[in-house]
């Protein structure tokens, strides 16, 4: 039986010393997979809607965002902004192992249910939910036209949004469902996973110090990047191109998680050694295929080498790093169709 919403609800909280979520509105909640059981952990209920996000200009752990001076702000100084998300989690939340994955979605494209369902049949298999995952999408990207998405301010007198603000989002919601007793799931322990683009925001998203709240909290237990190489991403500048490929220009220094000196500039630094990334570090994994080594500019090696290319280096003991050796960037849906004659 499913759970169907008529009308729409809209609920606004009164606002914090820091801000999360400021409200959300619910369009659709909703049996997951027809009310089927998945194991010990039982029926999923899928929740879908739109949250409603305040950001803080002035907190340090926002100004480096580029334009976050240029937003407009409402009656309280805060910056206003909301984003589409979809929340499945166990009906009954005991049965569940306290753990909630935020799949961060790749152009708006929901990610872990590849690994996750047979897509054409959702009903038939599960492995996440059986081991009692919540699974929870939120949007952080304007310049789609479909799916998952964020409704960003655009920066005063400038024709762009503020792509930055995208990180926040994908932060306070993670806060939200840690920390706020007014959260629709809750969990001691997050993990955010990201393919590809959504894996080079991550890794962005960890760079620029965003695992850490607006409360000085952590935000995410663990990150899971899976084939972004030593990329990040195209969202924290003017007039950012978001959706663009970033083939080539998304591999910048630094590509290492500590610091080390960059041969062209002379600068030292790290993906996690910086004042902004090591204050509240997770746990992360990178995996990568073939394709990131040598195709596509993702220069996966230099994770794990010197920004010359001329030596392995330490990985820190909070990082782990996989090779995926003969994998494609984007494996077919498994098991794959009939062979073709001809």
């Amino acid at each position: 039986m499913k759970i169907i919403i008529l009308l729409i609800v809209l609920l606004t909280f009164s606002h914090s010393a820091f801000s999360e979520v400021s409200g959300y509105e619910i369009t659709s909640e909703e049996l997951f997979a027809d009310g089927k059981y998945f194991g010990s952990i039982g029926q999923y209920q899928q929740i879908t809607g739109k949250l409603f996000f305040t950001i803080d200009p002035e907190n340090s752990n926002n100004r480096i965002i580029v334009d976050i001076d240029k937003a407009p702000l409402n009656s309280d100084g805060l910056i206003e902004v909301s984003a589409d998300f979809v929340i499945r989690a166990p009906i009954n939340p005991e049965n569940g192992n306290d753990v909630a994955l935020i799949d961060i979605p790749n152009r708006g494209r929901t990610l872990s249910d590849r690994f996750n369902l047979d897509l054409d049949k959702p009903q038939d298999d599960g492995f996440l939910m059986e081991e009692g995952y919540s699974m929870i999408w939120i949007g952080w990207e304007e310049d789609i036209e479909t799916g998952i998405r964020a409704d960003l301010p655009r920066a005063t007198d400038l024709d762009y949004p503020i792509a930055g603000l995208g990180f926040t989002l994908a932060r306070d919601i993670g806060s939200w469902i840690k920390y706020s007793d007014s959260a629709l799931t809750s969990s001691d322990y997050l993990m955010a996973f990201g393919i590809s683009q959504s894996g080079r925001f991550l890794r962005d998203f960890i760079y620029l110090g965003f695992n850490t709240d607006e409360g000085d909290r952590k935000a995410y237990d663990g990150i899971f990047a899976h084939v972004a190489g030593a990329s990040r991403i195209d969202a924290n500048r003017p007039d950012a191109v978001v959706v663009d490929r970033g083939q080539f220009n998304a591999t910048s220094y630094p590509f290492a998680d500590n610091a080390y000196r960059d041969p062209v500039s002379g600068v030292s630094e790290g993906l996690l050694e910086n004042s902004r990334a090591n204050k509240n570090m997770s746990k992360i994994f990178y995996t990568n295929g073939s394709n990131e080594y040598w195709g596509g500019g993702r220069v996966a090696a230099l994770v794990h080498a010197s920004p010359d290319g001329s030596q392995d280096i330490s990985i820190p003991e909070n990082v782990r790093f996989y090779f995926l050796a003969g994998s494609e960037h984007s494996p077919a849906t498994s098991p794959s169709g009939e062979p073709v004659n001809g």
